[in-house]
């Protein structure tokens, strides 16, 4: 029989809610400031790893130009307010579990053994190797298991402008294209307004494409992150300040701690999570050579 709570199902047995959870991979210190704190902190989208996230992918339109002198001032004022737009952008972001198909299904019972599929947790959102090696301190952090609407419907009662989205991976990137025609609009709105009123949210809440040419497109590189992200527009004069969603652990549903943690850190993580008195299960990962299981 396989494991009796739902939220540590195989990929493979019955059933499977892909979209039910959100995984954050963090450092055993990070994940005692979470458990603490209650919270978790959004980032300025400059200071992830991939140097590409705060540049915008945009492109100006050549046709039509009347006067090319013109044109490059244009270019220049608008590529500057995007540039400084870039600061009131952050992100949280999270794994997701594998999506997959009968035909992936069939070819990993060809390959592991009946008994195994109920145990293997392979392809789960907690199980990504490259997670545990890139973000949970090579093995020794934490990774928590978030209920995916929960965790939403708490940002979208703090925060004024969210986008929740899968990230979508491409060998290169796209481009949004801003036509010459645009290009006069936005110029006269950003020369205009000098007091600081007109924001990346003003120019973009209703362009959805814009939004995901620029924040949920990533390289193949990173496609074994399984990113999901929640995009935040916020205040420019707060821009300095991370926001804080609180009261998380109401959509706290599992931990899972890395096999190389330090067994006095694994106590520390199972007493606090004990202590919080909500329903979350506390489960250690194991790598071997055939399979990915929880003890």
């Amino acid at each position: 029989v396989y494991m009796e709570f739902d939220i540590w199902k195989p990929l493979y047995v019955d059933e499977f809610d892909c979209d039910k959870y959100l995984y954050h991979y963090t450092s055993f210190e990070t994940a005692i400031k979470i458990i603490y704190s209650n919270q978790l902190l959004f980032s300025l989208i400059g200071r992830t790893n991939d140097t590409s996230e705060s540049k915008m992918k945009i492109v100006f339109g050549e046709n039509n130009i009347v006067d090319k002198d013109i044109y490059r001032k244009q270019v220049n004022t608008i590529s500057e307010y995007f540039h400084q737009s870039t600061q009131i952008v952050q992100l949280l972001c999270f794994s997701t579990d594998a999506k997959i198909n009968e035909n992936d299904k069939k070819k990993y019972l060809s390959i592991m053994g009946k008994k195994d599929m109920y145990y293997d947790v392979s392809g789960r959102g907690f199980a990504l190797p490259r997670m545990w090696a890139q973000y949970a301190s090579n093995n020794m952090g934490v990774c928590f298991v978030f209920n995916r609407e929960k965790l939403e419907e708490l940002v979208k009662r703090k925060i004024a402008f969210t986008k929740a989205a899968p990230v979508k991976y491409k060998k290169f990137f796209n481009r949004y294209i801003i036509d010459t025609e645009r290009m006069d609009v936005l110029y006269d709105k950003i020369s205009m307004i000098s007091n600081g009123s007109l924001t990346l949210l003003d120019m973009i809440q209703k362009d959805n494409d814009f939004l995901t040419y620029n924040f949920f497109t990533k390289l193949d590189d990173w496609k074994n992150e399984h990113e999901y992200r929640i995009v935040a527009l916020i205040d420019n004069k707060n821009h300095l300040d991370r926001l804080a969603i609180d009261k998380v652990s109401s959509c706290l549903e599992g931990v899972v701690i890395g096999e190389q943690i330090d067994p006095a850190y694994e106590k520390t993580i199972k007493i606090l999570i004990q202590s919080m008195g909500n329903k979350c299960d506390v489960k250690k990962i194991q790598f071997t050579s055939r399979m990915c299981k929880l003890v």
